[in-house]
């Protein structure tokens, strides 16, 4: 027995060392890749200001032929070219500030506390509203047990996980999230259902991967609304899993001690 525990023991060790070597990695990248991205964003500005300033000179003193051959190359190539850039940079720019929320969930100072759920997610889809109505979409709220946590990080988990729902039914007819908890012994499990297009099988064992988003999200966008989600539950000694099927769609049960 007390060589199993030493063992023990030394894997959480070994598991909280590797914890905060991922979250320093995540922290240099969110941190230092934004520098290069600027210079990218700072350049790309001076060469559309460049095509402006040729075409000018162009239309100034040029032949028709050559001003149409100048106005072709940079009002169509070079700009078709410079909007793939600012798309792509954006992308980029959007995923570090998603590492930074990944980093700083992991870092936080934990305030736990006994928490009103009913309140939260009730305020948290009412900040919602105007996405909710213009999709069409609705919520059902039933009982909702109080549970331990820090309130500022929950409140973040449900932004996620009602919007992840609010995408999966979004551009269906008569989209419904039905939202629920349940105390089961010293835990409360919350379930957020959707009737959107479900999960396949092999989607499910990486829907809480980091950039991972499935096949079936019509707006999927490689977000870390999911990894985060879990990373912070996980530290508040709570989990959370997915219950789906392709074309039935899906339920998000977390779980969280009870007050």
């Amino acid at each position: 027995m007390q060589v199993l525990k030493k063992e023990q023991n030394k894997l959480a060790q070994r598991l909280e060392r590797k914890n905060k070597e991922l979250q320093n990695v995540l922290y240099v990248l969110s941190h230092d890749l934004g520098s290069p991205l600027l210079s990218i964003r700072a350049f790309t500005h001076e060469l559309k200001r460049a095509c402006s300033q040729i075409i000018k000179c162009v239309e100034d003193g040029a032949s028709e032929s050559v001003r149409t051959k100048v106005e072709n190359l940079v009002r169509r190539d070079i700009q078709e070219s410079l909007g793939y850039i600012n798309d792509s940079t954006d992308e980029i720019g959007g995923m570090l500030e998603e590492l930074k929320l990944l980093s700083r969930a992991g870092r936080a100072n934990l305030d736990i506390k006994p928490l009103d759920m009913a309140r939260i997610v009730k305020e948290q889809a009412e900040n919602m509203k105007m996405e909710i109505e213009d999709a069409g979409i609705k919520i059902e709220v039933g009982q909702m047990p109080d549970c331990m946590g820090d309130e500022g990080q929950i409140r973040r988990v449900w932004d996620s996980l009602l919007a992840n729902a609010a995408r999966r039914v979004k551009n269906g007819q008569g989209g419904i999230i039905r939202i629920w908890g349940q105390q089961k012994d010293d835990i409360v499990v919350y379930t957020v259902q959707d009737n959107g297009p479900g999960l396949k099988p092999e989607e499910k064992e990486k829907i809480f991967e980091i950039f991972y988003h499935s096949d079936s999200d019509r707006n999927g966008s490689g977000r870390l609304g999911l990894a985060v989600v879990q990373q912070i539950l996980e530290r508040q000694d709570g989990w959370i899993s997915v219950e789906a099927e392709e074309g039935q769609g899906a339920s998000f049960n977390m779980a969280l001690p009870a007050a």
